[in-house]
């Protein structure tokens, strides 16, 4: 995926079931606590916040970087949401990072999903 197709609509090819019940959703400035990064997708760090909800955040929106301590601040309000959707599914694309695409579906539902579950 490229920022060329931010803002186009993409189709599911796979299902996708969100995997967390709760995650981080923070405004731009708070801190969190940095612990660990993911090896299977780079670039993105699991963050606590300070209300004790957890998520995956990547390394663009942390200020400072998270290899510079255990706490940074957010660059930008976020949150790890992620969205299941299904097969054939046509949704629009918000943001691309990292092979994740946080994408708008057609009820106005918001959230993360694999690039690898979609095409143009």
């Amino acid at each position: 995926m490229t920022d060329a197709i931010r803002g186009g609509p993409v189709v599911v090819t796979r299902d996708y079931v969100a995997q967390y019940s709760d995650p981080i959703t923070v405004a731009a400035g708070a801190t969190v606590r940095v612990e660990r990064d993911d090896p299977e997708f780079p670039g993105w760090w699991w963050c606590v916040a300070e209300d004790g909800r957890a998520g995956w955040v990547h390394t663009d929106l942390l200020a400072p970087s998270p290899a510079g301590g255990a706490v940074a601040h957010l660059r930008a309000d976020y949150t790890a949401r992620e969205l299941t959707v299904h097969r054939g599914t046509c949704v629009t694309v918000l943001d691309d990072r990292a092979g994740w695409l946080f994408v708008s579906a057609p009820d106005g539902a918001t959230g993360w999903m694999p690039a690898t579950h979609v095409m143009r």
